[in-house]
């Protein structure tokens, strides 16, 4: 706890101890980009892409998992509402990572260990054993890790409140997959559905 209390002093010294762009967040936010991520400490997106405070609106749960359009109310309804009808976001971006335990936990259904398993992620087990037809080891880590992505990144698109826009063009979707290895990001092609370097093109055009 020391070292949190102390991260927040210095916090409070750098932006409120004069004046800051707090004071102007006091009265409004106005983020363009959401990002729907993996509750993994080691990969928050605001460092990941040097956000400063109201650039960027999160949503994080174990294993960045966006349920279904038919897999009923889910928490994270509400935050996409919030993002595209109240801050009208730009860009979604559903950011998935390398060595995911929610993934692993998801591949090797062992969930249910920790107690009552919510609908969307009994139904991720199952979309994750039918995708990819082989076990989980450090082998096919990587694998299991960006087909979760893409399996986020289609039931986002069910959604009317997200494909509306995306058909509309008020909003584009992502997927990120990033390396805690190599530090980079990898973003997934909506033509090809294949992950690539981010600052590299695929099929024609660069995906971002």
């Amino acid at each position: 706890m020391k070292k949190i209390i102390e991260g927040y002093y210095t916090f409070f010294q750098h932006y409120f101890e004069k004046k800051s762009l707090y004071q102007d967040l006091f009265h409004q936010q106005k983020p363009e980009v959401m990002f729907i991520a993996c509750c993994d400490s080691r990969v928050d997106p605001a460092l990941l892409v040097s956000a400063q405070p109201g650039d960027i609106f999160v949503e994080r749960n174990v294993a960045n998992v966006v349920p279904h359009c038919n897999e009923g109310p889910n928490s994270i309804l509400i935050a996409l509402e919030v993002a595209l009808c109240t801050f009208e976001v730009e860009n979604i971006i559903v950011m998935g990572h390398q060595r995911c335990a929610g993934v692993q936990l998801l591949a090797c259904n062992t969930l249910h260990n920790f107690g009552a398993v919510p609908a969307e992620y009994i139904q991720r087990e199952k979309d994750l054993k039918i995708g990819l037809k082989k076990p989980y080891n450090q082998q096919s880590a990587d694998e299991f890790e960006k087909l979760n992505i893409l399996l986020s990144y289609q039931n986002l698109l069910s959604h009317e409140i997200v494909s509306n826009r995306v058909k509309n063009r008020k909003v584009a979707v992502h997927g990120w997959y990033f390396s805690l290895h190599s530090g980079k990001f990898e973003t997934l092609c909506p033509t090809c559905l294949q992950f690539t370097d981010l600052m590299v093109e695929c099929c024609g055009k660069r995906v971002v």
